[in-house]
């Protein structure tokens, strides 16, 4: 767990991977884009100690107005695998929201299911559950709120 939140909080203050990884592409309605491993698991945090993004795609799926901005509502699948020291599976999709002129996030709600094992010397634990997820950003400069 200290790892995760470490690795986690590790890129605060620093430009957004996916950002960088939007800007000045252009997307059809429908069209999928196939987020590259290692930058999918820039974005998550994930270090090769807790395993690998195996899948993160994301398909446009409509362009919308939110607070002024106009944004890109993307159908999002993410699926992380761990490796034998840390057998963590996570299966999560949902909706993604990002502002086109910024690339900055603005909506995100992502659900799945986790399951994780670990085998010790005379037992074993397995943890099963459900991931949920959502955030929701709104910008403006700090005389406005």
């Amino acid at each position: 767990e200290f790892e995760i939140v470490v690795n986690s909080v590790a890129t605060l203050g620093l430009p957004n991977p996916l950002a960088k990884f939007l800007l000045g592409q252009t997307f059809q309605i429908g069209e999928r884009v196939e987020v590259p491993q290692q930058l999918a698991e820039q974005i998550m945090g994930f270090g090769n100690s807790l395993g690998q993004v195996q899948k993160f795609d994301l398909e446009l799926k409509e362009l919308l107005a939110i607070d002024g901005q106009t944004c890109a509502r993307f159908e999002t699948t993410l699926k992380i695998r761990g490796h034998q020291a840390n057998p963590i599976e996570v299966d999560i999709a949902g909706l993604v929201t990002i502002q086109t002129d910024t690339c900055r996030t603005s909506e995100s709600k992502l659900s799945g299911p986790l399951h994780m094992t670990a085998n010790e010397a005379s037992y074993q634990i397995s943890a099963e559950g459900e991931l949920r997820m959502a955030i929701q950003s709104h910008y403006g400069s700090a005389s406005e709120n």
